[in-house]
């Protein structure tokens, strides 16, 4: 037993040194709100995991604060593919089944992408991540939190592990929470979760000590509690729509590049300022001679 708290002492020291905080400018923030809201919406069309999604955000704000967040005319389209380029490495990495990447996209997005545009946004998305895909977020503690909250009844467990992952992927789409390292969200997630679990049973100093671990600076912790209180608040008002239920994977074959599926959406592509090493696509309407 001590051998075994040895360890688990050593691998969250390592994981709290390990993790980063990425940098967005402000005027990204719709952008990054209409990836993350693609990257969620997918995740729930093709039932992945929440380690999935929340691999994915990841990606796509490292992707982000490595040099790209300095276009501040970025086009709704570019947000669709590196949304969909993100989820896509995340269930390689994490999902042992993934479909197809013209299943991957759903049937209801307003642009749908040919699969080789989608495999060239992944390749610069792995360059700009330097192929470091195992990073350290708030998921990554979990199971540390759990063994040391020494929770009584398995299934008040299970129940606190099941309401700490939906509260996260709630939250994903704040650019606000980038400002916290992921333990302090971790932290902060787990107080929002235990104060909404009922005869929860545990030990005060229990909580205090793990707290005292995650986020050392209690103001901090606050925040972040604070930040993530709001979006609760707003959920409960009815002004946040739920998470996408999984359903089937649609089984839709390539169409030509960021072809629109609504032709009201579809922009001047001269007007598009392109991702790097990406080219603005043609974006046209979709139709049925556009299928293979």
């Amino acid at each position: 037993m001590e051998d075994d708290l040895s360890w688990e002492d050593d691998e969250l020291a390592h994981m709290l040194s390990s993790q980063s905080r990425p940098e967005i400018r402000p005027e990204m923030s719709p952008f990054r709100r209409g990836a993350v809201d693609l990257v969620l919406e997918l995740h729930g069309h093709c039932g992945f995991s929440s380690i999935t999604a929340v691999l994915a955000v990841d990606y796509l704000d490292r992707f982000l604060s490595s040099g790209c967040n300095s276009q501040q005319n970025t086009a709704p389209w570019q947000g669709h593919l590196t949304g969909a380029a993100c989820l896509s490495l995340a269930a390689k990495v994490v999902e042992t089944a993934v479909p197809l990447l013209p299943d991957l996209q759903g049937d209801e997005g307003a642009y749908f992408f040919h699969a080789k545009t989608i495999k060239r946004m992944e390749l610069l998305v792995l360059s700009r991540l330097q192929w470091r895909m195992n990073p350290v977020t708030p998921l990554s503690f979990l199971d540390h939190i759990s063994r040391r909250l020494h929770f009584r009844d398995p299934r008040l467990c299970g129940e606190f592990l099941r309401m700490y992952e939906c509260l996260l992927l709630s939250v994903l789409s704040d650019i606000g929470l980038l400002q916290f390292p992921p333990s302090v969200v971790a932290a902060a997630t787990t107080l929002q979760v235990i104060g909404g679990l009922e005869n929860a049973g545990l030990g005060e100093e229990c909580l205090s000590d793990l707290l005292g671990i995650l986020a050392n600076d209690k103001e901090n912790l606050e925040s972040c509690r604070q930040l993530i209180s709001e979006h609760v608040s707003t959920a409960a008002a009815g002004t946040l729509g739920p998470l996408p239920r999984p359903n089937k994977w649609n089984h839709r074959r390539g169409v030509v590049d960021c072809a629109c599926l609504r032709s009201d959406s579809c922009n001047d592509s001269s007007a598009v300022v392109p991702l790097p090493s990406i080219p603005s696509p043609a974006a046209v309407p979709f139709t049925k001679d556009h299928c293979l």
